[in-house]
């Protein structure tokens, strides 16, 4: 039973594929757990920046609410601040 020179590279050729597939899927599940948790936590600081814009939203309104009062109390007068 003679192999040809071609025969034999082809079949080096798919052993060299077969081990780099099995190297290759560790990597490959790792990464995609680690997309999972990135996936998680890009969720939970879009929930943490909603919140944020929110509370500031609220803070600016009483903010303005404040200098408006305040305007209204301090005269406009220069001679006041002389």
């Amino acid at each position: 039973m003679s192999i040809s020179y071609g025969a034999l590279a082809g079949l080096i050729a798919a052993v060299a594929f077969l081990i780099l597939v099995l190297f290759t899927l560790p990597l490959i599940v790792r990464a995609t757990k680690t997309m999972k948790k990135v996936d998680s936590t890009m969720d939970s600081v879009n929930i943490a920046v909603d919140d944020l814009t929110k509370q500031t939203a609220v803070l600016m309104k009483q903010s303005e609410d404040l200098l408006e009062k305040s305007n209204g109390i301090v005269p406009n007068d220069r001679k006041f601040l002389e």
